[in-house]
This record gives structure tokens, C-alpha cells and sequence, in this order.
């Protein structure tokens, strides 16, 4: 993969009138237009694990047709035929009742700001016939005009100043409901526990059965035991990411103590599998060789990242952003 010099949509959004939103950084590509173009909302941009896909999305008024004869509508149509991965490839076609995604996967040639420009103009050629444009009312309540577009969550919105007023004010009220509520840490820290103790097992029988580390496994672990703690506790903060941090090395090292517990009955079968010789065992390898226990380390930090990342705390207020001059 490539650096990646500079942004390339510029004049593309100057023709268009949309926002252009540049290229950040030098590895995983991330630039994007947004805006209202031909009575439609636009956002086209990167996506992916590694912003390889081109992803397009349209908005449009809630619709009342059938989805799925619309949809299967649009993909016979000729006009959109010709456009690359269309046709024969429903999955990367999207339509729900205010919107149409297209995902097209641009792994081994990223096509050109002018290739791009052309699809997005061929994808919206003749839609009004099938989906009507915006016609300047509020998509929320419907009779309030509006006359820009704003920005929730970055996705290009018609809602009037009322609709967004009531919007925050709902996620306020939710998220102070949410503070009120009291975190049950010794139900969410056994829940977890179930959790750590199912993954460990799951970490303990694959590297037997393969005598291989996973580093998948880790992150299973982690997700065992954040959503588990989860299911008991009733509230994310500080406190769980600590517990779940904590349970998800455990759920590793209980692997490691099977393991080395099996193999100590596989070399001496007199000794019986028992958790504490593994434990015994593990303990000498720590302070003898820590470097040969480098790998599970490492995956069991990745298990730990995971976890705080699933352990984020909701956010219920949405991120409403005015639009940018384009």
C-alpha cells in the first residue's frame, strides 16, 4: 500500500457545489464529498477495513414503495448497468427507506477523481423517475422548510432547527437517565468471570488441538467477557474497563495454565491434569524464560484493547454540525 500524497476531489466538489472533506494522513484513504446535488443528499468517500471500497451513498425522502421490488428496479436498470460491480453483485447495493448505498471494492486499481464523478452522475441519472428528490421540508416533522442541509454524525440531514433542538434535548435526557443509573460491579464482574472462564477453556483447547496461538482468540476472550459484563452490570465507566481489562487477562493466562497442565500429563502421564500444576508451571516460566511468553502477551494486550474499546460509554446525544461553505 502506497503513501497517499493529496487530496484528488477538490474540483469535483467545486463543480459539484458539495463540501469537500481532504485526505487525512498518509496511509488508509479517507477522502470524502458531502452535499446536496441535483435534489439529493451525497456522501462519497472511503471505506473499509483499510478505505479500499468506494462508498456512495444517496438520501432521499422516506419512500413508501416496496424496498425490495425498487431495489431489484434499480439493479436491472440499464443506465446503472454499466456501472462497475452493479450488476452480478447485488450485496454491494444497499436501499433502505431514506437512503440507496452503493459499495464498490477498489483493491487493485483506485480509479480516478473523474471515473468516480462519472458513476456517482451515472448512478443518479433518471432516479427522480423511480425516487423522488427533496423538496425543501424537514425530514423529521415534514412542514418546517428548510433550506441547508446539516450534519449528523457526518451524514448530510433536512432537518429543521426544531428537529434538532428536540434531538439533543432527547439525547440530554437519555444520557442523564443513563448517569442515574448505578453500576452493578459484583453481578457485571461475575458475569464477566463466566465470560473470561469460557474463552480461557476455548484458548486452552485450540492451542492443544493445533499447538498454535491465535491471536483471534484473544479477542474472542475479550468479547466474552465486555459483553458479559455488560448483560450484568447495566452500566458502562472507568470501573468496568478496569474489570473487563483484568478478566480478559485472566481468560489468557487460565488458557496458558490448561495448557501447561495438559502438557505436564502428556510428558509424565502419572500426573494428573490438575490447574494447579499448570499454574505452578506457568509461574516458572515467568520468571525463567518471560521472553517465550512474548506472544500471549501481546495478544492478550490486543484482547485488552478491544476491550476498552467495546466498553466505550454510549453516547445518546448526536453530533449535529452545521455544513461547511462548499
Amino acid at each position: 500500500m502506497g503513501l497517499i500524497e493529496r487530496s484528488e476531489w477538490e474540483s469535483w466538489a467545486r463543480s459539484w457545489g458539495l463540501a469537500h472533506e481532504p485526505q487525512r494522513g498518509k496511509f488508509i484513504r479517507n477522502e470524502a464529498l458531502v452535499g446536496a446535488y441535483k435534489g439529493y443528499l451525497l456522501r462519497v468517500g472511503w471505506g473499509g477495513r483499510y478505505g479500499t471500497n468506494l462508498v456512495v451513498l444517496v438520501r432521499f425522502p422516506k419512500l413508501s414503495q416496496d424496498l425490495k421490488g425498487l431495489r431489484e428496479q434499480l439493479l436491472r436498470s440499464p443506465t446503472r448497468s454499466a456501472l462497475p460491480g452493479w450488476k452480478g453483485r447485488a450485496g454491494g447495493v444497499t436501499l433502505q427507506s431514506t437512503s440507496l448505498l452503493w459499495q464498490y471494492p477498489c483493491s487493485f486499481r483506485r480509479p480516478t477523481a473523474a471515473e468516480i464523478q462519472g458513476w456517482v452522475d451515472r448512478l443518479l441519472q433518471q432516479l427522480p423517475e423511480v425516487i423522488k428528490p427533496f423538496s425543501g421540508q424537514c425530514e423529521q416533522c415534514g412542514t418546517a422548510g428548510v433550506e441547508r442541509y446539516v450534519l449528523l454524525e457526518r451524514v448530510p440531514v433536512y432537518f429543521c432547527s426544531g428537529c434538532q433542538q428536540r434531538l439533543v434535548g432527547e439525547g440530554d435526557m437519555q444520557q442523564r437517565r443513563y448517569e442515574q443509573v448505578e453500576a452493578n460491579y459484583l453481578v457485571g464482574a461475575l458475569y464477566g468471570m463466566g465470560g473470561s472462564v469460557i474463552g480461557g477453556i476455548a484458548w486452552a483447547v485450540l492451542m492443544i488441538a493445533t499447538n498454535h496461538i491465535y491471536a483471534a482468540v484473544a479477542i474472542g476472550i475479550a468479547w466474552l467477557v465486555a459483553w458479559a459484563y455488560v448483560k450484568g452490570a447495566k452500566k458502562i465507566d472507568g470501573v468496568g474497563k478496569l474489570i473487563g481489562a483484568v478478566l480478559t487477562m485472566g481468560g489468557v493466562a487460565m488458557g496458558d495454565v490448561i495448557f501447561y497442565a495438559y502438557a505436564v500429563h502428556q510428558a509424565h502421564p502419572e500426573i494428573p491434569i490438575h490447574l494447579g500444576v499448570g499454574w505452578r508451571v506457568l509461574l516458572r516460566v515467568l520468571m525463567e524464560s518471560p521472553q517465550s511468553l512474548a506472544g500471549e502477551i501481546m495478544f492478550a494486550l490486543v484482547g485488552v484493547w478491544y476491550v476498552f474499546r467495546y466498553l466505550d460509554k454510549p453516547k445518546f446525544k448526536p453530533k449535529i454540525e452545521q455544513a461547511t461553505a462548499s
